[in-house]
């Protein structure tokens, strides 16, 4: 198998995803890291970025680059998955980006709390929700669509400590791809919500209406009215090895893996027979509660043959990965159990 990364040019901007063997150490290089951008990438030069912070607050005002740095920074890991990871698992398939599992990745992101600078500016009492607005456009807008990405969060995510404004991925001055100079990074929730290549911070004194935010990037299932908006990550494991149609001798076997959630893993489970029995495997201690934890099971197989390997995770929320994946109209959210065919031969 490849271990350079699937990099598709659509009609719209970019989309990379990674196959499974980039996805073995814990922190995923920014080369490697998936791309999921909606608009072409905007070229932006940091000596002459600025970002505009206004709307519902006391005091608006613009930051340069240097005045962002001057600010108390943060570090902080964190897992993030395209909220379409994992689409083409839907039968009958949905419109959108037809990525498998690789659509996911963790780094070390360095940056200032977006409450630092909402602080600054002052909200009023009148403030509901932080809009931000990326330099990316839409070169052909139709009817309903947006021209730039946006998206909003409650003033309540807005000011967790943890939500951040980044300009450096591990370690190295942000990629171009991933939202040169500055982005948001909202730990915990799907990608979609960290906006890149940040240019406004607008406080909103009402629910924000857009695209992105109450027509993509919801959940809508047939027969339902109601719609729920794509926010935190969903209870997820994937096997990094051994890969599929692996030719494995009759002997001991490591199988390895990745498992994640919002609410923080509980343990992961393996089944060496498609499903009949679980046996628990050994998860490593959390090194971020934002991020993936690593996991691997001892096999002996009885005997030569095929088998198909399974792995599920459970999170402290109690959730737990179905069987199946959940159908939905615009393919988000989807944790179906993975599973990986193996051959033993003697």
């Amino acid at each position: 198998m490849s271990e350079k990364p699937q990099l598709t040019i659509v009609e719209e901007g970019i989309a990379q995803q990674c196959n499974l063997a980039t996805l073995k150490s814990f922190i995923t290089p920014n080369d490697l890291f998936y791309i999921r951008s909606h608009f072409p990438a905007p070229r932006l030069n940091k000596s002459s970025w600025k970002l505009k912070i206004a709307g519902e607050v006391q005091k608006p005002f613009t930051l340069t680059l240097a005045d962002l740095e001057k600010l108390p920074q943060r570090t902080i890991t964190v897992t993030m998955e395209c909220a379409g990871n994992g689409r083409t698992s839907l039968q009958p398939a949905v419109p959108g980006l037809q990525f498998h599992v690789g659509a996911v990745g963790t780094a070390d992101w360095t940056g200032v709390p977006l409450r630092e600078v909402l602080n600054r500016a002052g909200l009023k009492s009148s403030a509901e929700e932080v809009l931000m607005q990326g330099a990316d456009q839409n070169p052909n807008p139709k009817p309903g669509e947006s021209k730039v990405y946006e998206r909003s969060l409650a003033v309540e995510k807005a000011l967790d400590p943890d939500t951040l404004l980044v300009f450096k991925m591990n370690g190295e001055e942000l990629p171009l791809a991933h939202g040169y100079p500055v982005r948001v990074i909202v730990p915990g929730w799907y990608g979609m919500a960290s906006v890149k290549w940040l240019m406004q911070i607008r406080v909103l004194d009402h629910k924000f209406v857009g695209q992105f935010q109450t027509s993509s990037y919801v959940m809508k299932y047939p027969g339902k009215k109601n719609i729920e908006p794509v926010t935190a990550l969903r209870v997820k494991s994937l096997i990094t090895g051994p890969a599929e149609n692996s030719v494995l001798a009759l002997s001991k076997q490591k199988i390895a893996g990745l498992a994640w959630s919002q609410a923080g893993i509980e343990r992961v489970e393996i089944s060496t027979d498609g499903g009949k029995i679980w046996s628990r495997a050994v998860v490593e201690p959390p090194k971020s509660r934002h991020a993936w934890q690593s996991w691997t099971f001892d096999w002996q197989p009885s005997t030569s043959g095929d088998f198909m390997l399974l792995a599920r995770a459970s999170d402290k929320a109690g959730n737990i990965q179905p069987m199946e994946p959940e159908w939905n109209e615009q393919g988000y959210e989807i944790n179906p159990i993975h599973r990986v065919s193996v051959r033993v031969t003697k």
